[in-house]
Formats: structure tokens, C-alpha cells, sequence
């Protein structure tokens, strides 16, 4: 049976391995007898930072507080937001259910009270404490396991100005929506008004550089554009055309050395519980998406999809903006993926940067079957019960799978492609960057290095590194 326990302003064990990154984390399982012994249900808890916030010594209320702290989330380095409050009539907040560890406080924005008319208006902007308007220029607070810490800060009003334009959108939309982004992904609520109707819109910014967002929505499909914005002053008549050139075409195409592939379609068939079966082919052997890369874009993944028809030529990515992304792909067995490729860019090893519409004319991504399988194992003293296993290919780094495996036990990997793997076997994998090569360098001399051929089964013992 599985045993937990719940108290305000505690953790369980299990909500903190799942905190630091662990998703597999379960409940203790316990083993009851006629006579059992005593369970003991391990609590943690919580930490708390608290504040004030004032200007000329008042306290200013309404003024959001957001704690931020850097993680590796799936092998990659991003901001992660682990907690809010709004500062009340005193100038007061409280950020609770906090784990130990070093947080960056951003304080604000808090816009104008409305629009309310043409002339000018003021507002507080953000800022991070102790007062840079950056992140990288801040300093964290540091809170031990249960403690409170305590800050306070002044923040000064400053002019919010108008910006101001129209969305155009080349087809029939259903909907459409406008963000003004700053350098740390936040969006700008500062009582806009828009039509949808005319496209028209208006918002207030203080001074600074800004990323535009426009997404139209039409039937099955979305459209996105995004345009940098620099405000020193009043911003009008933008026209920001939105069109679908932020779509790029996803052809899978599998290639059966007949030994294990399936022989009746190219696609899963899907048959529901009530025998509707999906229209088309079925589901894409490989589920593939686009991260967009950057530490300020917690959960911006973009899945390729097909229409509502269902179709499989309709797959797709969609709602492509501007910037810098990784191909991520999940694939079904017996498939592995061979190549993807954008153009000339060798997604399995490279990024691809999209500035305006489609960087290419279709993401082509090759599927074989004839993958290898391996088996780690691995012997060790002491603690941990299970380490974390990173299956690294040479060919791309970028691409490193993870596993777990028991002391004294093994795990095994099917459908790898051809190649050469550094295997490492680490006692903990949370906060590790372990999709950056540059970061995983440094572990590479203690990793078990083999090379698997086309069908291959191997194997490799690993010697446990501890961080």
C-alpha cells in the first residue's frame, strides 16, 4: 500500500522530488503485516519569503511579486516561477509554500488604473530586487529549509505610454488576441481595449524594449506573428499583419528493414471505445515538437498536429513567432528517428532560428526500424536506492535520453539509432543540464562509451558518479 500524509504549510517527500524535477515520484510503498511496525511519513516544511513595498516610505499596494528561480527543466536551463503575491493596503506580501533555495523577487509592473483618456498617466514598472530592472542584475534571497526571510523596496512611479495600431489578418478569423511581452516573457495587462471587429487595439508600456504578439485563430488553425517594439514615448498606427506563413509542414517518411515494422499501414490505426475510428491513416509513428529555446520560455512548445480533417498530409507546426528553436521527437517502437532536417539544418544537432513566415518548406523527418537495444546495469555502495541513467549520442548530444536503474539491478533502451552512445550513471540528475553539451563535459571522462550497430543488442556496466 501506498502511505502519505498532507499538513498546511508542509511537503511531502514526494512533493519535493517532484519539485526538483523527479516526475516519476511516488508515494512511499509500504509492505503491512499481521504485526507491522510503526510507518513514519516524513514532512518538509515549507519557506517564506515576506516584504513591503513602498514609495517615499508609504506602502503601495496591488503591486504583483513574483518569486523566480533558474531550473533545469527536461535537461534544459530556464526561469521558473514559484510563487505570487500582490502587495495589500500596507504595502504588505507574503510568498509561501516555498522550497529551500535561492529566489529572484520581480516586483510589478502595476499599469495605470485604466485608460482613462488621452493624457498622460503613470505607473510602477518592474523591477527586481534590490532594484535593477533585470533579472541578471538582481540579487537572490536565500531561505533555508522552514525559515522566513524579509525584504522591503522602493519603487517610483513612471510615465505609461500609449501603443496603439491594428491587426490584419490575411483570411477569416474566429478570434484574436495581442500581447506586449517584455525581455523576461511577462505580458503587459494595463487595461487595453481592443476590437474585435476592426482589429484595433491600444495599450500602455513604460519606456523600454518589448516583444509585439498577435495570434488570430480560424478554424483548426492558428497564425502568429511577433514584431520587436521599442517605447520611449506614444506608439501609433502599428499595423501588424498576420498571415500563415508561421506554419511549416511535417512529412514522415518510415523506412522497414521487414523485420519488425508493422505491415498493414504506415500509421497506427486508432479505434476509440466506442468503435468511431480516427479518419485518415491513423496517428504519426513519432510525436514531434518545436521548444523554443531562451530561459525566459517556460512551456512555449509548439506540437505538429494535424487538421480537423485528420488527414496525415495536414501535419503540421503551427503558430511559429520569431526566434530560436529545438526539435524534440517521441517515438513510437519499433521506429527510431534517422534524420530531421529543415532546409539544410540538421535538426537532431542544430537549432533552427525562424525570423519571418517558414524557414523552410517542410521539416522532413525519416524513420527506420532496424534500431538497437542496450541494457545498463550498475553496482555501487551506499545510497541511492536508484540512479539517474543519460544515454548520450554522439551524433547529438542535444538528444540524450533519461532512465533510472536500480542498485544492483539493470534498465534497458530499445529502438536507438545506429551509433555511438556515452553512457553515465549519476546518483541524482535533478538541476543537471544534461542537453547542453558544454555543461555535461566536465562528465564525460567517467562515462562508459559504446557503439551499437544496426539490430544490435548491447550492453554496458556503469560506474555510479556522484554530484
Amino acid at each position: 500500500m501506498q502511505v502519505g500524509a498532507e499538513k498546511p504549510g508542509y511537503f511531502s517527500e514526494q512533493e519535493m522530488k517532484l519539485r526538483a524535477g523527479n516526475q516519476g515520484a511516488m508515494p512511499e510503498t509500504v509492505t503491512v503485516v499481521r504485526e507491522s511496525s510503526t510507518v513514519t511519513v516524513k514532512l518538509i516544511p515549507e519557506s517564506v519569503i515576506a516584504g513591503r513595498i513602498t514609495e517615499n516610505g508609504v506602502g503601495v499596494e496591488g503591486v504583483p511579486v513574483t518569486a523566480m528561480t533558474l531550473e533545469i527543466q527536461d535537461g534544459f536551463r530556464q526561469w521558473a516561477q514559484r510563487g505570487n503575491a500582490v502587495s495589500d493596503e500596507d504595502g504588505e506580501f507574503r510568498l509561501a509554500g516555498l522550497t529551500v533555495g535561492e529566489y529572484y523577487l520581480q516586483i510589478g509592473p502595476k499599469g495605470p488604473e485604466g485608460m482613462g483618456g488621452k493624457g498622460p498617466q503613470s505607473g510602477y514598472g518592474r523591477v527586481f530586487y534590490p532594484g535593477p530592472p533585470a533579472a541578471e542584475g538582481g540579487s537572490p534571497m536565500a531561505v533555508g529549509l522552514g525559515q522566513r526571510a524579509e525584504m522591503e523596496i522602493g519603487v517610483k512611479r513612471e510615465p505609461w505610454f500609449v501603443v496603439s495600431g491594428a491587426v490584419r489578418a490575411t483570411e477569416p478569423v474566429m478570434n484574436w488576441n495581442i500581447q506586449l511581452v517584455d525581455d523576461h516573457g511577462g505580458t503587459l495587462v494595463a487595461g487595453g481595449r481592443h476590437s474585435f471587429e476592426t482589429g484595433e487595439f491600444e495599450m500602455r508600456a513604460p519606456a523600454g524594449n518589448y516583444t509585439l504578439r498577435a495570434m488570430t485563430f480560424a478554424r483548426g488553425r492558428a497564425s502568429a506573428t511577433a514584431m520587436p517594439l521599442t517605447v520611449h514615448g506614444d506608439v501609433t498606427g502599428l499595423q501588424v499583419a498576420v498571415g500563415s506563413g508561421g506554419v511549416i509542414p511535417v512529412k514522415i517518411k518510415t523506412e522497414s528493414a521487414g523485420t519488425k515494422a508493422p505491415t498493414t499501414s504506415e500509421w497506427t490505426k486508432v479505434t476509440f471505445g466506442n468503435g468511431r475510428k480516427l479518419s485518415g491513416a491513423g496517428m504519426p509513428p513519432v510525436s514531434i515538437y518545436l521548444r523554443r529555446m531562451g530561459e525566459f520560455e517556460e512551456g512555449r512548445n509548439l506540437f505538429a498536429a494535424m487538421d480537423e480533417s485528420g488527414r496525415p498530409e495536414t501535419l503540421a507546426v503551427r503558430g511559429l513567432e520569431p526566434g530560436n528553436y529545438w526539435l524534440e521527437a517521441s517515438n513510437n517502437a519499433p521506429w527510431y528517428v534517422a534524420s530531421a532536417e529543415c532546409g539544410g539544418v540538421d535538426l537532431l544537432r542544430e537549432e533552427l532560428t525562424v525570423t519571418t513566415g517558414a524557414p523552410c518548406a517542410e521539416i522532413d523527418v525519416t524513420l527506420r526500424d532496424d534500431g538497437a537495444s542496450l541494457h545498463v546495469s550498475g553496482t555501487w555502495d551506499g545510497d541511492p536506492a536508484q540512479a539517474a541513467v543519460l544515454i548520450l549520442p554522439e551524433r547529438a548530444p542535444q538528444q540524450t535520453i533519461l532512465g533510472q536503474v536500480s542498485k544492483d539491478g539493470d534498465v534497458g533502451f530499445g529502438d536507438l539509432a545506429p551509433g555511438a552512445y556515452n553512457v553515465l550513471l549519476i546518483d541524482r540528475a535533478d538541476g543537471l543540464e544534461y542537453k547542453n553539451p558544454e555543461a555535461m563535459a566536465g562528465h564525460l571522462g567517467k562515462a562508459a562509451h559504446v557503439t551499437l550497430g544496426a539490430g544490435q543488442e548491447g550492453s554496458v556496466k556503469g560506474e555510479l558518479v556522484r554530484r
